[in-house]
């Protein structure tokens, strides 16, 4: 196992209350970077660092009974860590989305999901942030179930 995903793993366990999701969040991420490989053009190095942050990106949750500001904890809780290995909202927490396919196109994305039952609510999440993906690509995002 990568030294940084020991460490990550490690770092969740101590924070984390409900790691199946982080590990679906964290299953869905890495669909989505390896669906936009051939766009992105990243190595495996940043793939780690995304599974990584995939794993901790809702630690902050230990510190806040309500889960307001949960996000900016998470932020410090891995700011504030003695990292060996590293150089220097509403969200639902269903697990409804099994699978990503992603095909890229010369003007759009296209995400085929393979949802667990109704999924109207990571629907509606998807369409509140698919803008910063939107902007970074200079495509059109879409998302769909796959048929």
């Amino acid at each position: 196992m990568d030294a940084l995903l020991e460490e990550s793993l490690a770092l969740r366990a101590r924070y984390d209350e409900e790691p199946s999701h982080s590990d679906h969040v964290a299953h869905l991420a890495l669909q989505i970077f390896d669906g936009l490989q051939s766009w992105h053009k990243m190595g495996p190095r940043l793939r780690e660092l995304l599974h990584g942050a995939a794993l901790l990106h809702d630690i902050g949750w230990s510190q806040t009974p309500d889960g307001k500001g949960h996000n900016k904890w998470s932020a410090r809780l891995i700011r504030e860590h003695a990292w060996t290995h590293l150089n220097g909202d509403d969200r639902t927490h269903t697990g409804r989305i099994e699978r990503v396919e992603v095909s890229v196109a010369k003007d759009a994305i296209t995400l085929r999901v393979q949802p667990a039952g109704m999924w109207n609510a990571e629907r509606a999440m998807f369409e509140t942030k698919r803008d910063m993906l939107q902007i970074a690509t200079g495509r059109a995002l879409e998302c769909v179930p796959m048929e």
